[in-house]
């Protein structure tokens, strides 16, 4: 074979490359957060409209072509031309897209709606910063645990559960509460990464501070062989634990244990079939906190002190009660059972 012929196929199959790799232009990509890995490669994670008519989290990849976004506050529109390389999504169900040029960014002025539309995404922002939510959550969950539920102990059995807590930074600010969180475990199926950081909480390894830890996804196989790990756990918790949060609360309601999340992503492609009470669908934000809050009347929330989706579900079961499901929809009724029948419905629950 020539060399004329040799160079001509070579050019071919890089053209056919190039081709099988689809370019888009994305006007509208909401951007949430950021992560700059040097001076050449960052990520960009959000939400927009790729493929399909619904939303779609995206984590954006540049290389070599770094946005202008140094002196650009959080949460922002990106406009920017991406190229599809990868059908399947990466382990946090996010499109994976590489970027080709970044065209603008305009900061994004989130303010208080008058109307309550519960399809629209009301982002509040406060005057901390985005990196302060751990400290913030965890400041929560102590303080509101111990004060409005003082008969539970943080730290009996396997101690709070941190589900997809990442690499431990809730888990850390926990433990900061020495007197009163001595036992934390944590799943996430991510690797954890070493942390350059002179505070001791950073150099420690979250595998030697966590009572248990599982690299894993938190899905109905783990919890069907993890039953007695789970029901050993004082309570779970999740900051922005991204697909789990529904099934975090309906494990919660089986094992009978208190819970505690801030809901971020809604997911509305993986969850088709989600409703609310006026028969929607669940595609934004509002609607999938109520949507949550539908599951039971007792499920209480608050907005924290931090910035971007700040929005905390947290539920305590009460001592001693019958659950019942009607319509699809969960029911607490307290009953005034005796201390036996009280030890059967404990000993049933933990089965």
């Amino acid at each position: 074979m020539s060399n004329v012929t040799q160079n001509a196929l070579v050019m071919f199959f890089f053209v056919v490359k190039i081709k099988m790799h689809r370019q888009l232009r994305l006007t509208n990509v909401y951007i949430e957060r950021k992560k700059v890995l040097g001076k050449k490669v960052a990520w960009a994670s959000g939400v927009t409209i790729l493929e399909a008519k619904d939303d779609e989290l995206v984590d954006i990849l540049f290389v070599n072509n770094l946005p202008l976004w140094k002196n650009v506050n959080l949460p922002y529109i990106m406009d920017v031309t991406i190229e599809i390389r990868e059908s399947k999504r990466n382990k946090r169900g996010a499109r994976v897209l590489h970027a080709i040029k970044c065209h603008s960014i305009k900061t994004l002025k989130v303010e208080k709606k008058s109307d309550t539309n519960d399809d629209e995404d009301d982002i509040k922002h406060s005057l901390n910063d985005k990196t302060q939510r751990n400290e913030n959550f965890a400041n929560f969950i102590v303080n509101t645990f111990t004060r409005e539920f003082p008969s539970l102990n943080l730290s009996s059995g396997n101690g709070i559960f941190d589900i997809a807590g990442g690499r431990g930074d809730l888990c850390r600010e926990l433990l900061k509460y020495a007197d009163i969180v001595k036992k934390v475990s944590l799943i996430d199926p991510r690797a954890l990464m070493k942390c350059n950081n002179n505070d001791k909480w950073k150099t420690n390894s979250i595998k030697d501070i966590c009572f248990k830890y599982f690299q894993c996804e938190f899905n109905r196989q783990f919890i069907n062989n993890n039953r007695e790990f789970l029901s050993q756990c004082s309570m779970f918790v999740g900051m922005h634990p991204d697909q789990p949060t529904e099934l975090i609360i309906d494990c919660a309601f089986e094992m009978n244990k208190p819970f505690c999340v801030v809901p971020c992503c809604v997911y509305p492609s993986l969850f088709p079939d989600r409703k609310i009470s006026t028969g929607q669908g669940v595609k934004k934000y509002n609607s999938f906190i109520r949507y949550l809050l539908e599951k039971d009347d007792s499920i209480q929330s608050k907005e924290l002190n931090f910035q971007g989706r700040n929005i905390v579900l947290y539920w305590f079961p009460p001592a001693v009660h019958n659950i019942e499901k009607r319509n699809n929809k969960r029911k607490l009724i307290t009953t005034n059972e005796s201390n036996e029948e009280e030890k059967k419905y404990k000993k049933k629950q933990k089965l």
